[in-house]
């Protein structure tokens, strides 16, 4: 299980730092509170992102990939 900072997801998505953290908040991506920063769990995060808005997330990731 791989997982990165919410400052660096929102880099690999596309989507700002406080749109990722308002999500790992409100449970919209699984993720955990570590100190005062967000830890995303990647793998189960980009399926929950590409549910929410479809092929966008996708197209990014395979951008960045």
């Amino acid at each position: 299980m791989k997982r990165v900072s919410a400052r660096e997801y929102a880099k690999q998505v596309g989507r700002c730092r406080e749109t990722i953290e308002a999500m790992c908040r409100n449970g919209g991506l699984k993720a955990r509170k570590v100190g005062r920063s967000w830890q995303i769990d990647v793998e189960a995060s980009e399926k929950l992102l590409s549910l929410r808005f479809g092929n966008s997330v996708e197209r990014e990731l395979a951008k960045k990939s």
